[in-house]
């Protein structure tokens, strides 16, 4: 005589195997939790008297005083980040957001293999591109120059700029660049005032 299971068993069974499937990963979670957390009660069991972490006593700036003060490097360091941040943005600024005007507004073929090609650059790793850059930096003779760095600034930057930029366009009514046209505007005006 052979036994055969019923099929309310065998629903039983699943369950049943489904519900201590759910318990164990809820332990698991609960598990990892814990011995992440232990560390920090340690920390604050024995440190409850010393609080790093406090607002100081008596705030001062003499720390930026004499860091402006004392360092010689830092009014370069400073002069050398404006000389090159303005340019890398105003760069980033007309550059990617006309490409990203561009882009979005044509839907060909052609424009959304740029667009994927594009953003795909943020895909790559800096250390995949970081000797081929110096090179070409050291034949061109831009290495250790502030036109070289904002130069790879620039480089490195288009491609998430264009996607953000991209995205932002797009949200941006077609309607009105058409109003822009019957307006007498021409495709740069339309840009200027209206993206």
């Amino acid at each position: 005589m052979t036994t055969t299971k019923t099929p309310a068993r065998t629903l039983n069974t699943m369950h049943n195997r489904e519900i201590a499937g759910n318990v164990t990963k809820k332990l698991v979670c609960i598990a990892l939790v814990i011995i992440t957390l232990i560390p920090f009660y340690i920390k604050y069991k024995n440190e409850i008297t010393i609080n790093h972490l406090a607002w100081p006593k008596n705030p001062t700036l003499d720390n930026y005083i004499r860091v402006i003060t004392e360092n010689d490097q830092f009014l370069i360091g400073l002069k050398n980040s404006v000389l090159t941040t303005i340019p890398t943005i105003l760069l980033l600024m007309i550059v990617c957001s006309m490409a990203s005007w561009v882009l979005a507004r044509y839907n060909s073929r052609f424009y959304v293999f740029m667009y994927t090609l594009l953003t795909m650059g943020t895909l790559i790793p800096f250390q995949c591109i970081m000797l081929p850059l110096y090179l070409n930096m050291y034949n061109a003779g831009l290495v250790n120059t502030n036109v070289g760095f904002i130069i790879a600034r620039s480089g490195l930057q288009v491609s998430i700029s264009i996607l953000v930029i991209t995205s932002f366009v797009k949200t941006v009514p077609k309607d009105l660049e058409e109003a822009a046209t019957i307006d007498g505007c021409n495709k740069f005006a339309t840009f200027w005032h209206i993206v």
